[in-house]
């Protein structure tokens, strides 16, 4: 799976926006994929940078300036419940400026909880530079008047020149973007949301692809991840098929790591894992890794009961020829 995500869509969590943060941890999740790649050109890097700061001071100011209706009538002051409401309102304003504080600590020190997962996103992403041409390619693009991009801007255009650039041939785009510069222009008198045509076509032709459109990132995650509401059963999801699909040693250490972490799994995600450690040898060559063989075991201590009876047997059997192949290890290790 390819992914772009805009600019914009990253800014949303440091202001008003129906989408929270577990969305933004949703596709740290997906991104851990070894088949998913998320693009990132420097110039969506760049510009977040610029504009985390305005962002958050626009909205830093619209929290400070929310209030309660404080003014009631005369006549409502004889009743017990108005001297509840004032407690309550002071208690709202005591947590709004215990907020405000913490807030204005973890701004500046780059703490807060949306910076933490964007510099993982970006960590994990794939860099794509501005190279020369690009841009020669993108300042062509607006000269000739051709979407996107506002008049006198490059930096749409600069990154859908890398993304034609960077994406594979033959390889569909899942593209994130509230940008209207994206948009059709029919959108408005025909109330839809589509992709600018003439951005589509485009594509179509240099690509030999499709680009599939969202302007909000909860609509690209419950498209492609209906069932998930939290950040967390994404994770677990795709380390298990990270672990099952594992093509290389290094994939199944990685994917150990996260599942180890994992407090439960329901027996059909055990008898998946259970039919892979048997099938894939890039995990049952390297059952008398450590880190390995005690996920293995634990699997079969915890949830023996809901095995394949046959499978679990071959699990068995196999384990035991492993630890008799490495007699310094401890008997008490292998525990079914």
């Amino acid at each position: 799976m390819r992914i772009f995500i805009d600019t914009n869509i990253f800014l949303t969590f440091y202001h008003f926006s129906s989408d929270d943060l577990e969305e933004l941890k949703k596709l740290a999740a997906v991104i851990e994929d070894p088949h998913t790649t998320l693009y990132m050109p420097d110039q969506v890097v760049d510009e977040f940078k610029r504009n985390r700061e305005t962002k958050i001071a626009d909205a830093l100011k619209k929290f400070q300036t929310q209030k309660m209706e404080d003014q009631f009538p005369q006549m409502c002051k004889e009743y017990p419940e108005y001297k509840e409401m004032r407690k309550a309102m002071n208690v709202f304003y005591e947590n709004k400026s215990k907020i405000r504080e913490k807030l204005v600590s973890d701004i500046s020190d780059n703490t807060l909880k949306a910076d933490a997962v964007i510099a993982e996103l970006i960590d994990n992403s794939v860099r794509c530079a501005s190279d020369d041409q690009v841009i020669a390619n993108a300042r062509h693009r607006m000269e000739l008047g051709n979407p996107p991009g506002k008049k006198g801007s490059l930096g749409d255009a600069i990154n859908w020149e890398i993304l034609l650039k960077e994406v594979p041939l033959n390889e569909d785009l899942y593209f994130v973007s509230s940008d209207g510069d994206y948009l059709s222009p029919l959108n408005e008198t025909i109330n839809q949301n589509s992709f600018n045509k003439y951005l589509l076509e485009e594509w179509d032709n240099k690509k030999s692809s499709n680009i599939f459109f969202y302007q909000r990132l909860s609509e690209f995650l419950n498209d492609k991840f209906p069932a998930i509401k939290l950040a967390s059963e994404l994770e677990r999801q795709m380390s298990i098929r990270n672990f099952t699909e594992s093509f290389n040693f290094q994939m199944t250490h990685s994917a150990v790591s996260k599942l180890s972490r994992v407090e439960h799994f329901s027996s059909i995600e055990v008898n998946e894992m259970l039919e892979a450690i048997l099938l894939n040898r890039q995990i049952n060559w390297i059952l008398g890794d450590q880190d390995v063989k005690d996920f293995v075991n634990r699997l079969l201590k915890d949830y023996g009961n809901v095995m394949d009876k046959d499978k679990k047997e071959q699990l068995i059997n196999l384990m035991s020829e492993i630890e008799a192949s490495t007699p310094d290890i401890a008997d008490e290790d292998l525990t079914f």
